[in-house]
């Protein structure tokens, strides 16, 4: 019985044929993985939000979800967790701004999946008051609470090295015990980006659009499924 055998031309059709296909394929393969980043992340941060509101209520106390960012000092916990992570806390208002008091039980930091980080890209940092005529669109100010850090966050324990050490972190948003936010009336503005940070915490290959989930000044969020560009 002859055996069949393949010819060096027809061997190089199919890699060239298999190459076009991979070529047309990966890009798309990239987008939907990144697609599904931010899809994951904003469901995370949106049960994150509910959970945080609901904490406030039950227990009638005012509630921070912290957004670690750049922390000025090149530190270990800038370089753990900045641009990528979020956590929940009480906290005491204290003159014009807040305090910290204690981490949530049973709360630790939670990462946005690979390649998603909150805020970072034109000069912008999360969390930030949206335009009342467009709650996707921020209204050019720094964060929520510009002129008031969360003082004195305690980042020591379990979850970091460092025990005992305090940071004030400028980027949260605040849950009043009745589950409003404190910026009435206007809503917050979350902007999710693809990205990355590099090994000294600094954020790099950041997209120019965004993902925005927007929380309502009675405490509730709302998700956009669409890319913003800005």
């Amino acid at each position: 019985m002859k055996k069949s055998h393949f010819t060096i031309i027809e061997l190089l059709l199919v890699i060239s044929i298999a190459g076009v296909m991979l070529s047309v394929a990966v890009p798309a393969f990239s987008r939907m993985i990144k697609g599904s980043a931010s899809g994951i992340a904003v469901r995370e941060l949106m049960g994150k939000i509910n959970a945080a509101r609901s904490y406030a209520i039950s227990n009638g106390t005012y509630v921070a979800l912290v957004f670690p960012g750049d922390s000025g000092d090149n530190s270990d916990f800038q370089k753990r967790f900045g641009y990528r992570a979020y956590r929940v806390c009480e906290v005491a208002p204290d003159g014009t701004g807040y305090r910290f008091l204690r981490w949530i039980p049973g709360e630790n930091w939670q990462y946005f999946p690979g390649g998603i980080l909150l805020g970072y890209g034109t000069g912008d940092e999360p969390p930030v008051k949206a335009k009342n005529d467009d709650e996707k669109t921020a209204d050019g100010i720094a964060n929520i609470h510009s002129t008031s850090n969360l003082s004195s966050c305690n980042i020591g324990g379990r979850s970091y090295s460092e025990s005992g050490t305090t940071k004030d972190i400028a980027n949260y948003l605040v849950f009043r015990p009745d589950g409003m936010t404190d910026q009435f009336p206007n809503p917050i503005l979350l902007r999710l980006r693809d990205g990355k940070v590099d090994e000294n915490g600094t954020p790099t290959d950041v997209s120019s659009g965004y993902y925005p989930l927007v929380v309502r000044f009675n405490g509730k969020p709302r998700a956009y499924n669409e890319l913003k560009e800005e």
